[in-house]
Order: C-alpha cells, then structure tokens, then sequence
C-alpha cells in the first residue's frame, strides 16, 4: 500500500489549518485495483472493471518505487466498476484514490462517481488549481462537503478520498482530513443500479478526468485506522461551521454570502458573512450571533471577552418581540426598546434565580457600570449591584427611589446584602411591608410609613 503523503504547504493550507492526520488504513479493502498491467481488478482477480480508451504506464518518481498507473483523456477515457452488494448495504463506506492531473479541462473533474451507494468524488476548477469536493445523495437531494482553496495542482501526486461515516461526509487529501460535512439523520437515496465509474460522470462522457490514477481503495466500513483521526478532527471543529452554514440555506439564509475565510480565535472559530457570523468552540459548539446583538458582542472583545462563546443561536427572548443570545459566561439582551444590553458573571447568575427576563426585572437597560468598589445594571424593573462583600443582589421599587436619594452605593449604606424581602410579624408570617438590607444598614417600606431608612442594625 502507498503511504505517500503531501505536506500541509505543498497541500496549499498552511500551519494553522484544521488537518486531523490520518494513518493510510489497514482495515483490508474490498476493492484495491493496482492496475498492474492496465488492467481494473483486485489482486485475486475478482472485482473486474473496464478499462475504456485508457493508457496504462509504469511510473517511478525520483527515488521512489516504480508502480502503474491509468492515463485518462482526452475523452471518454474511465474505468467502469462492478457493483459491490457490500457497499450497497453498508451503513459507511470509504474510497481513496492517488491521482495526478496532467492538464486543465472542464470546470469539474470527475475521481469516482457512483449510482448505489449515490456518492461522488470529483475537483472543481479554483485559481490555477483544483478544490476536492464530495457528495451523498439522501432524502432531499445531494449533499456536499467542499473544500474552499485549491488543494490539487498540475504535475502534482496526490491521495484523495471520501468517507461516509453513516453521519457526515469527510474529504480527504494528502493523508488528511481537510473537510467534513455534518448531516442529519441521512438516508441514503440511490440515483440507479451501476456501480461506480472512474474519471467521468456516470455516462462515461461528461467531466472528464485530465491525468493518471493508481491505487484505488474502497472500503464497506469507515476503516478501524481513520477512527481516532475522525474524532481529532471532530474535536478540532472540523466543517462544523460550514455545516452549521449550509443547514440554514447557506448564501440564501439570512447570512447571505461569507466575507471572510474560517479562521482561529481564542480557543475556537469563527467565520463572518454578511448578515452575520458564526463561531465553534470544543465547549460550546456551532452558534450564530447577528445583528444588533453581534455588534455588542463584537465591542465586548467578541469571544476572547468577557463574555466567551456563544451557547445558543440568537432566540426569541421572554418578553414579546425581545431576542437573545447565551454565551459562556452570560448572555446579550435585545428589544426595540432598550437596545442590546450584556449580562454577566454573578450579576448574571442571579438574574436567571430570578427568573431573567421574564421575571420582575425585565431586560437590561444598561451595560455593566463600575461604580465604588463594585458595579450595578440597571434593568426595566429595577437595578442589580454587585460587590466582592456583598455578591449580587437587586434594589427595585420605592427602596429603590429611597436608596438612590441616599446616594446608592456611593453613599453611608453602601452596597445591599440582601434582596427586597418581606417583613415578618410576630409569628413568622409574612406582611404587606417589605425591607432590603445594606451594609451601612436597612431600608423598611410600608404603605402607610413609604420607605425609611434605619441606619446600623435592624
């Protein structure tokens, strides 16, 4: 078996890109052509394909080992394979394939296409190279994972393939993982009864391949050695933003088209488009932030700030027509009204004990403002205050109006240890009045007496 690989520069990605290296497989093959000789079968003699309008050479690049290879085009050059019953019924499968383009045709090139199972490996056309592209056919239509820089140039050998796990569609090249398209539920739908025919479309003619091919490997699994490289990639975040992308229509979604490539930030991904911009992280996931709340975010450090990743897309917020998003660390408000307005830390933590925005408070009125030794928000319904002495609490209503007439936390109280509480009578049960606590001392409400404030002690 080949173990040729290509370096992640000659590949065209770069040191940071997301590759999961993968080990060539041992799992034996079902299908393994060497085309030794020219001809198209396994090396037992089983599995005879037919070679149409193919040249067949005998190669050996400098220092390495001679092996044969198929010449395809200019046209009508392909190699047709049996139909595999294995594969038909298999729940993953995997193909691979070391190819070489020699000169620049149509737009699309087709490795391998295949009616059952309904799976395609092709290149497209990228600069002066050629991007790998692979797609199932399932309940809905083709599906495709892609990737969006040249991977393959002219004169070049180069390993390619395409995995099915049962779940996603992984591409690979140069013994790497470059690509991974994360699908739901798929069913598989095939598109007739052939099997698989390299180097054109289906009908021998059309996307013809330009160039040599040798040591083609099929698979009725996903083989035992690409597991630990799959979940590396799985791990790293591989195509979970594209899919993320793809499944809520892509340039026709409300995120119109990309403005930038996927790249690193923080511990994460990211990538912007127009209508908005969607990040990964291992701990949070695939997520979307747009509009108003993502130009807050952004001006919060986005999520290297102090707010972190994003948990959830944006949603529909509790109040009618509000919307929000979580982060790691708190969460960004949103209504007509109050504008985008962030939550945070401990004064986040107890306003989802208090039922977030659908409890008294309401939505954040205001970002996080410092002030003597601590800081507060203000909220529709009230004003939550945080200190390292007195943690988090809230301040609303008439003890509200009273403790800022006293000069709120700048003043001789100084910051509430206490939420507004009921006032008790003599047998523990609670009365119409209410009081909150301070550290400088207690503020009571009554509906005769208003609020009064009761300096030290209760």
């Amino acid at each position: 078996m080949s173990t040729d690989t290509a370096s992640p520069n000659a590949l065209g990605l770069g040191k940071s890109a997301l590759l999961a290296t993968l080990e060539l497989p041992e799992t034996p093959p079902i299908l393994h052509y060497t085309f030794k000789d020219g001809e198209a079968k396994n090396s037992d003699g089983t599995l005879v394909g037919a070679v149409r309008n193919c040249r067949h050479e005998t190669v050996q690049p400098a220092g390495g080992a001679t092996f044969d290879v198929l010449e395809f085009g200019p046209a009508d050059s392909s190699v047709t394979i049996p139909a595999m019953s294995q594969l038909r019924e298999a729940a993953a499968f995997a193909a691979d394939v070391k190819i070489k383009v020699t000169a620049h045709g149509e737009d699309r090139m087709n490795i391998v296409e295949s009616q059952d199972p309904p799976y395609s490996l092709y290149l497209q056309r990228l600069d002066d190279g050629y991007s790998l592209h692979g797609a199932v056919c399932v309940h809905g239509g083709w599906q495709e994972a892609a990737t969006d820089k040249p991977l393959v140039a002219l004169n070049q050998w180069l390993r390619v393939g395409l995995l099915f796990t049962g779940d996603d569609i992984v591409l690979l090249a140069g013994g790497k993982a470059v690509e991974r398209r994360m699908l739901r539920a798929p069913v598989l739908v095939p598109v007739g009864g052939g099997g698989e025919v390299l180097g054109t479309w289906i009908d021998g003619h059309r996307n013809q391949f330009l160039g040599q091919m040798t040591d083609l490997q099929m698979w009725d699994t996903v083989p035992l050695d690409y597991q630990a490289a799959l979940s590396l990639g799985e791990s790293q975040g591989l195509g979970a933003i594209e899919s993320k992308y793809l499944s809520l229509g892509g340039p026709a979604s409300f995120l119109r088209n990309p403005t930038a490539a996927e790249t690193t930030i923080g511990t994460g991904r990211m990538r912007t488009y127009q209508g908005g911009t969607i990040y990964w992280s291992a701990n949070s996931g695939t997520h979307v932030v747009t509009g108003a709340i993502l130009q807050s975010f952004n001006s919060l450090g986005g999520p290297t700030g102090i707010l972190g990743f994003p948990t959830t897309d944006e949603e529909n917020g509790a109040r009618p027509g509000s919307r929000k998003n979580r982060f790691e660390v708190g969460a960004i408000y949103w209504s007509p009204g109050t504008g985008a307005k962030e939550v945070h830390g401990m004064v986040f933590v107890h306003y989802l004990e208090l039922d977030a925005e659908a409890g008294f408070l309401g939505l954040p009125t205001s970002n996080e403002v410092v002030c003597h030794g601590g800081c507060k928000r203000e909220f529709e319904g009230g004003t939550m205050f945080w200190s390292g002495y007195s943690t988090a609490h809230e301040v609303h209503g008439a003890i509200r109006e009273k403790y800022l007439t006293l000069g709120g936390p700048d003043g001789l109280l100084g910051f509430p240890i206490s939420d507004e509480m009921p006032v008790l009578d003599a047998n523990g049960h609670a009365t119409p009045g209410r009081f909150s606590r301070f550290q400088g001392g207690t503020i009571y409400w009554s509906q005769q007496t208003g609020a009064l404030e009761r300096k030290g002690g209760n």
